[in-house]
């Protein structure tokens, strides 16, 4: 039995089943309802999924989201990324099912090797790994559907190589896959924060390190740079036509309550609560508003082990995780780090600023963790101080599961159960025609080829289509007005495509003479027979109607095309030429 718990894969492969029994009410999903954000992101790779298996071809437009958004250049759903690729191959609830399970054993298991950089017993970094997965800011988002985080589990992989960038020469080639990865996965919020902190812990290394060390430090640079632009070339080009086209800005300036603060660190919520403290005078919405953007429980019980950490002199992990706390209380004041942070490029569209407290988290418990291994090593022989202490230990440990465990509970909702949104795509099950709703939900309706016309979710998008003014339409059509005649209409008649697929629509026999009137956005991607339709338009216009003359001979072929590729193949390309010349780099990086 002992030889059998000898055994590292056998023990780690138990670790592995009980964390994912532990994560079970989010990655859990079969015949169950996925609502809200999450039910939104589903929609998004269900219709990578359909574009690619179904119809054969890349994944550009998503005709059933909003009226038609583009899916290539929207943060958060890429093809080439582990939700992405897991979706096609095994639908979009099981791949988010799976990459949910893989994710989380990442972190823990990075949480483990990040944690031997500290200390050396097992005990403290198992812990340590156990504080990193249950972290309830994390959990908190994923319950409510923002899946898009879940690139956090690669941070304590990306830390642990991160930190040994004077020991392994592929430190940089490492890290640059892994936030390449991470990147693709999603590109706002986490990524920008790691970025920064990166840059923050790496100059303050090197202005304290003698020449040898920042040698070795430049030498991590030259390899993580090709490195990650070869991983997120292609994806970053297509972001930025989208973002040039619809720059999202944050004007919002607050500062949270002490009492918010307080609560939101050491108090131990379990359900999302709106509102939640919010500071006077500021309409956030679900930024300021709800425990799902601000709980990051500490617990009472981890305040020794904290104060312990202390013990002697201030630690570089100190003052990060102090200046995390700073960043996320408020931005309203020239004091706070979080004031100059959103000065910066891209970092002007992080409204909910305080999502950085869910990287704070794995540093509170590093400072949590090593205040342990420090009171254990000066109390090494008073045993029974130690056994207190050990037992307190766990207590922190199994509370923030339980905690977190309960965070996560009721995800997912039976259908039967729930508001009728989410049930009206039992009525067409058989449908085989596109067809756009106004008010069905995503994910569902594009599993039956049915579009969710009005609003979507995008929040860099274009999420809403306006009211009717004077009897002209600000947006496209809706399938409940009076005015609707079908997805495609001529003169007052309803016309069916010869072939429908999302990014590509045919049609013949038309009168040449009259407008096809489309129930969709217009777009600057958009083409007539080889020509662009709307070249000076935006990718999403809601505000006029789209419509298509026929050539003389009645057809018109609709064609989406979205930029960027070549340019992103040849960037990748260039980046791939430039990671083989780091090579050369490496050889001299131990002389």
């Amino acid at each position: 039995m002992y030889q059998l718990l000898d055994n590292k894969i056998i023990i780690y492969t138990i670790i592995l089943i009980l964390i994912s029994v532990w994560l079970y009410p989010i990655w859990y999903m079969y015949n169950l309802a996925v609502m809200g954000d999450g039910n939104i992101l589903l929609q998004r790779f269900e219709a990578i999924r359909q574009s690619i298996i179904v119809y054969g071809q890349w994944p550009g437009n998503n005709p059933w989201n909003g009226g038609g958004q583009p899916l290539e250049g929207s943060p958060g759903r890429f093809i080439f990324s582990v939700k992405g690729l897991l979706t096609l191959f095994f639908g979009a609830k099981a791949g988010l099912g799976i990459s949910l399970i893989i994710f989380n054993a990442i972190g823990y298991f990075g949480s483990l090797k990040l944690a031997k950089i500290f200390w050396r017993g097992e005990y403290f970094n198992h812990i340590f790994a156990l504080l990193v997965i249950s972290n309830s800011a994390v959990l908190f988002h994923l319950s409510a559907g923002h899946f898009i985080f879940l690139n956090y589990y690669l941070l304590p992989l990306i830390f642990y190589y991160f930190f040994r960038f004077d020991k392994d020469k592929w430190s940089g080639v490492k890290v640059g896959i892994l936030i390449g990865i991470a990147f693709n996965e999603n590109p706002t919020y986490l990524i920008q924060f790691l970025l920064l902190i990166l840059l923050m812990i790496g100059t303050y290394h090197y202005f304290k390190s003698n020449v040898p060390i920042r040698k070795k430090i430049i030498y991590w640079i030259i390899t993580f740079v090709p490195t990650f632009g070869m991983i997120i070339s292609f994806h970053f080009i297509s972001l930025l036509y989208t973002l040039n086209d619809f720059p999202r800005t944050s004007s919002l300036v607050f500062a949270y309550p002490l009492e918010t603060i307080l609560k939101s660190y050491f108090y131990p919520y379990v359900d999302i609560i709106r509102p939640f403290n919010n500071p006077e005078g500021v309409s956030g919405g679900s930024c300021t508003l709800s425990t799902h953007e601000n709980a990051l429980y500490v617990g009472i019980f981890a305040i020794p082990f904290l104060l312990a950490s202390f013990y002697r002199r201030i630690k570089w992990w100190h003052l990060v995780t102090f200046i995390l706390i700073l960043c996320s209380i408020g931005n309203n004041s020239y004091l706070m780090p979080m004031y100059w942070i959103q000065k910066l490029p891209t970092y002007d569209s992080l409204g909910c600023f305080n999502r950085i407290r869910m990287i704070t988290g794995i540093f509170i418990a590093i400072c949590i963790v090593d205040g342990a291994n420090i009171l254990f090593r000066k109390l090494k022989e008073k045993i029974l101080i130690r056994h207190v202490l050990t037992v307190l230990l766990v207590l922190i440990a199994f509370e923030r599961l339980i905690i977190g465990h309960f965070i996560m509970l009721d995800t997912h909702k039976k259908y039967d159960e729930i508001d009728s949104l989410y049930r009206v795509h039992y009525d067409y099950k058989d449908n085989t025609d596109f067809i756009n709703l106004s008010n069905i939900s995503p994910y569902e309706g594009t599993l039956n080829n049915v579009g969710f016309l009005r609003g979507g979710g995008d929040s860099h998008l274009p999420m809403d289509y306006g009211k009717t003014s004077d009897g002209v339409h600000l947006g496209t059509i809706g399938y409940d007005e009076i005015e609707y005649l079908g997805e495609f209409f001529q003169n007052k008649k309803n016309i069916k495509p010869d072939y429908w697929s999302p990014n590509l629509i045919k049609f013949s026999d038309l009168n040449p003479n009259s407008h096809l009137i489309v129930n969709m956005n217009l777009s600057k991607f958009w083409y007539n027979n080889g020509k662009k339709l709307f070249p000076n338009n935006r990718i999403v216009e809601v505000k006029k109607k789209f419509l298509v003359l026929p050539d003389d001979n009645g057809n018109i072929v609709l064609s989406y095309v979205y930029p960027g590729k070549k340019v992103g193949l040849t960037l990748t390309i260039l980046f791939a030429l430039l990671f083989s010349i780091t090579f050369l780099f490496n050889k001299r990086y131990n002389n």
